[in-house]
């Protein structure tokens, strides 16, 4: 038995572009803002003994939060499944993908933001002067 966490769109064409058995899926519902809660998709995840785990999705490309869906999932030890949309398209689950290229940039994204904010931060000062002074 295989589980789809459906996040947004319609189960049967994302279950149909992505081959598989609507016979042996159980879809939950879930909403965007469960992701932000690890217990509740983890508990889903462990609910029963799942051979696929599966999030389903309109489009892959503009599902926010593909990192931490991968994370609940290597948590929940669900090594099998991944993100699926409507279109066909998958971002399967990938542990070496997750541990050595996903977190990685992530954490590079999260300090190019720090120094952005902190080079602003001093910045933004310095210009509201320049303009008072004018």
């Amino acid at each position: 038995m295989d589980l789809l966490l459906l996040i947004i769109g319609n189960k049967d064409k994302i279950i149909r572009a992505a081959g598989l058995n609507p016979d042996e899926i159980e879809v939950i519902k879930i909403d965007e803002k469960d992701i932000s809660r690890p217990r509740f998709i983890i508990k889903n995840i462990k609910q029963k003994k799942y051979i696929n785990v599966y999030f389903g999705t309109i489009e892959n490309e503009l599902q926010r939060f593909q990192i931490f869906i991968k994370l609940w999932m290597l948590l929940a030890g669900a090594f099998h499944g991944g993100i699926i949309d409507e279109l066909g398209s998958r971002n399967k689950f990938n542990i070496f993908k997750l541990f050595f290229i996903e977190l990685p940039l992530l954490f590079i994204e999260a300090i190019a933001s720090f120094f952005i904010i902190i080079y602003f931060y001093i910045k933004l000062p310095i210009l509201k002067w320049k303009l008072k002074r004018n």
